[in-house]
């Protein structure tokens, strides 16, 4: 039986409160401790591209290196309220080069030039949170990353130019870049991909492919010279650094996503951020003590 005293709102004798609570009690506890030094992966995954090009939000006039802040209060009143990785209620940072810090507080400003820089030839897993160079950083404070096609993207102008576009689609927050160019490749081609965070289940974000070759044979093609992760300076202590597809340059590009060009036929392929099974599990188990608790 739980000490009193650690639940003294509660009281334990006879039958005030009955096994079944006592235990799922015990449970959240347990997995509350996990959760707090829960982990994530980013993995293939299977998810259909939305594409949201016509229906979403512009954020502003793409640029080459443009960055634009969505305020946390226009994400709330779109019914976007957070998820277990990434808080609901802040604002923003989205950059043209195919990356998002999320912000420390409903009031982060992202004051610095170059949040989100072009030059991602930095190993991530060590990447510093700087914001006084050309290299991606956390700005001014602790910040997330998400980096679902992080490169030196070149939006061009005129018919076909890219976009940047957001939507709140089932509580879910969909991010998509449109047409984006490749510094080193420009004029080729362009590629298209979103990030969706999701409100609840079990992926917690996922970047999805639609079109991710500039063109025939290019170094940049499905991710060749790209990083795609998520990087974590210090907010969340589920929120561990993760990369995909590790090990690629770029002057020894590795592929590491398919997407789609009229020359190939139609397919999609994602890569998702997930907590790693026994981390499910203990979010999972305090959920569910919770609301057993509200029933009881």
């Amino acid at each position: 039986m739980l000490p009193k005293k650690v639940f003294p709102f509660f009281n334990f004798k006879g039958d005030n409160m009955n096994k079944t609570l006592k235990s799922f009690l015990v449970m959240g506890l347990v997995a509350s401790f996990a959760a707090a030094n829960a982990t994530i992966s980013i993995v293939a995954s299977n998810v259909a591209f939305t594409d949201i090009s016509t229906t979403g939000t512009t954020a502003g006039t793409m640029s080459d290196d443009a960055e634009f802040t969505i305020a946390g209060a226009d994400l709330t009143l779109a019914g976007w309220t957070g998820n277990a990785l990434l808080a609901g209620g802040v604002s923003v940072r989205v950059g043209n080069n195919g990356a998002v810090l999320w912000g420390n507080s409903a009031t982060d400003a992202f004051l610095n030039a170059d949040q989100i820089g072009w030059d991602n030839s930095a190993t991530m897993m060590t990447m510093a949170a700087s914001n006084t160079s050309q290299f991606a950083n956390g700005g001014s404070g602790p910040r997330q990353m998400l980096m679902p096609l992080w490169d030196d993207h070149t939006p061009l102008s005129g018919t076909g130019a890219a976009t940047f576009r957001w939507q709140v689609i089932a509580n879910d927050l969909y991010m998509q870049w449109s047409n984006e160019d490749h510094f080193n490749a420009t004029g080729t081609g362009t590629v298209t991909f979103q990030m969706v965070v999701r409100k609840s289940g079990g992926r917690l974000v996922d970047y999805v492919y639609q079109d991710t070759l500039y063109t025939g044979v290019v170094a940049q093609n499905d991710g060749g010279s790209a990083t795609i992760g998520f990087k974590n300076w210090g907010v969340a202590g589920i929120g561990n650094d993760c990369e995909y597809g590790v090990g690629g340059t770029n002057t020894v590009p590795q592929k590491k996503v398919s997407g789609w060009s009229s020359a190939e036929g139609q397919f999609t392929h994602s890569v998702s951020i997930v907590p790693e099974p026994a981390s499910l599990l203990a979010l999972g188990l305090g959920a569910v003590a919770m609301m057993r608790r509200r029933k009881a």
